[in-house]
């Protein structure tokens, strides 16, 4: 694999961590709904990187193909998954347990090829496996813990997602406005799916979650001005080139390998969260044993799966 998939890869990291710890700041110093910031995220984000790829010759008729919609169903369905599971554990819990994704992966595309893997990507895979046993273990109530069934739904749908996203033809092409337009619409897509399904919680007197995770009411949602403008520009400057970075390292390091390089997600937003707890942005983070114990195994299986997957 070019070392030029892996830096785009870990890019993609970088970025969806610093999306992470922005959105957690805004939900924290302003108390916005968290639902209503994602859409907002979402349309705006969507909508100027298909105004930055405005010129570009696309083919519509693939954009409508079943796999865009349902790959926007499944983004849906993994972010509030995930969103549910934060009800119950802290955010490098979360995403301790999000690591789940890269044996999830390696175990789908072994059924699908009918190849073994290299017992050197076992020992990565089994070194990551231990990390996530670790943590799920450590939880209130082990396994039962309804943050590990949540996180197993919204991590099937990330790997079913990012293989969607993987083999669709617009995704193979190598000019950046294209790929700017292709990206806008995914979100454009995704958005529209996150529409669909609010509909019908309200239809359906449905709640997800409580306080700043519920749906609520639109119109009392999108009354807020601090929710339109930060949402609006972490959508411009944040969610479209996270989401152009991710489609990209999909298309060049491949599923496995861009979901490995994610694992490496906790340490990032780790990162950025002790910066933003300087300037008293977020409290301190706190870290436990079995952070600590998970984090030193799963982060040890991605990078050696990453060495692995790049030579």
């Amino acid at each position: 694999m070019p070392r030029s998939a892996l830096s785009v890869a870990i890019a993609a990291t970088i970025a969806w961590a610093v999306l992470l710890v922005a959105t957690r700041v805004v939900l924290v110093q302003f108390g916005i709904n968290a639902w209503g910031f994602t859409l907002v995220q979402l349309l705006t984000g969507g909508l100027a990187m298909m105004l930055i790829g405005r010129r570009a010759a696309i083919a519509w008729s693939s954009l409508l193909s079943p796999s865009i919609w349902a790959y926007g169903a499944l983004r849906v369905v993994s972010a509030g998954s995930a969103s549910a599971a934060l009800l119950y554990v802290t955010v490098m819990q979360d995403t301790l347990l999000a690591a789940m994704n890269v044996p999830l992966a390696a175990f789908v595309l072994v059924i699908v090829t009918r190849q073994r893997l290299p017992g050197s990507q076992l020992v990565a895979h089994g070194l990551m496996i231990a990390g996530i046993a670790v943590m799920a273990f450590s939880l209130p109530g082990g396994l039962s813990n309804p943050a590990v069934l949540f996180e197993i739904i919204a991590e099937c749908a990330v790997v079913a997602s990012t293989l969607l996203i993987e083999r669709h033809p617009e995704n193979q092409r190598d000019d950046v406005l294209a790929r700017c337009r292709f990206t806008g619409a995914v979100l454009m897509v995704t958005a529209a799916m996150f529409i669909v399904v609010w509909a019908i919680s309200g239809i359906l007197g449905l709640r997800l979650g409580s306080n700043a995770l519920a749906f609520g009411d639109p119109a009392q949602l999108f009354a807020s001005p601090e929710l339109l403008i930060a949402g609006a520009l972490a959508g411009v400057l944040l969610r479209g080139p996270t989401m152009y970075l991710a489609l990209l390292a999909v298309r060049l390091a491949g599923t496995q390998t861009y979901l490995a390089t994610l694992a490496l997600l906790p340490v990032a937003c780790l990162f950025f969260e002790l910066g933003c707890a300087l300037v008293d942005w977020l409290p301190w983070p706190t870290l436990g044993w079995a952070e600590i114990v998970s984090g030193v195994l799963v982060i040890a299986g991605s990078l050696l799966l990453v060495r692995l997957r790049s030579r």
